[in-house]
């Protein structure tokens, strides 16, 4: 924030937005929530995508000052 010039405004003002990716993983189903709980589940696998249209939501909903 400090680098894109965001740190002394105002929340509701500020036009950078973070996001953590690890709140938006998309719902496993029974078969990958058993291969999960034996840790043999990759979550970071780049064919397992995030959760839906959650982020873009989210990003707007921020940019408003709310919450999801």
């Amino acid at each position: 924030m400090e680098l894109l010039g965001q740190n002394e405004v105002e929340q509701r003002q500020r036009k950078v937005l973070i996001l953590s990716q690890d709140s938006f993983y998309k719902v496993l189903t029974a078969e990958q929530q058993a291969k999960a709980l034996k840790g043999q589940y990759n979550f970071d696998h780049p064919g397992e995508p995030l959760a839906g249209p959650a982020p873009a939501r989210f990003g707007r909903c921020s940019s408003h000052g709310k919450r999801l």
